[in-house]
């Protein structure tokens, strides 16, 4: 940012050939997460406008891209105008609820988990369709919602900027964070390391077996007002 990057990935933005565009603006989204350069991106009208248009892309990962990071630049802003409300309303889940938060490649465990908690009376709330796919708007309410947020950790949950925002977004709302490990001897670090920081987390990696990990979880879940 020092050495003039903005400037440089805004001109991409603007006259780049798609797959630049969108590694350009995957790269804004990542810089947004640092407090600072959010607040710069923020105020930054040229960037915003380039942004909004790229929202319309024809190109999906494209207008994914720029709905993320325009999401990250504002975080929760733009959840009160009423259509955002009405769209948030269709899929943010429901009040006091447990929600998953996990990368795709991990969703069968993860529908694994939903099933075994919803039999234990428990409300889940989770994106079977792939976060990636639905409004960041959406994943906002249902954070807001939730009770409890189950982080499903591993390395491609570490590098996915839609997962980060999500955390990230949990964490600075206080929400109680869970944290399920899916990939066996992985050791969080960086961003995800700080949320997990001491808490205790449970191994669904297979490393044990699978009703002995669900009882521990049901039991560190079982003073939450998340039951139906």
């Amino acid at each position: 940012m020092n050495k003039g990057a903005a400037t440089i990935l805004m001109d991409i933005i603007k006259d780049g050939y798609e797959e630049e565009k969108e590694h350009a603006v995957k790269c804004i989204w990542e810089l947004s997460f640092d407090k600072s350069i959010k607040e710069e991106f923020k105020g930054d009208n040229r960037l915003r406008q380039l942004l909004g248009e790229l929202q319309s892309s024809s190109r999906e990962s494209i207008s994914k891209a720029a709905d993320g990071a325009m999401w990250q630049i504002g975080a929760e802003e733009g959840l009160d105008n009423d259509s955002s409300r009405a769209e948030i309303r269709s899929g943010g889940g429901r009040k006091g609820s447990v929600m998953l938060s996990y990368h795709w490649a991990d969703q069968q465990v993860a529908l694994k988990v939903a099933d075994s908690l919803r039999k234990r009376g428990y409300k889940v709330w989770m994106d079977i369709d792939n976060m990636e796919g639905s409004t960041l708007q959406a994943m906002a309410e249902a954070v807001q919602n939730a009770s409890v947020v189950l982080v499903f950790m591993s390395e491609r949950y570490k590098l996915s900027q839609n997962c980060r925002s999500e955390a990230e977004y949990a964490f600075s709302l206080k929400k109680k964070i869970v944290p399920l490990l899916t990939q066996r001897a992985y050791k969080p670090d960086g961003w995800l390391g700080m949320i997990k920081g001491t808490k205790l987390f449970f191994d669904f990696s297979g490393k044990y077996p699978y009703d002995q990990k669900l009882t521990d979880l049901a039991k560190e879940l079982g003073e939450l007002q998340v039951r139906s």
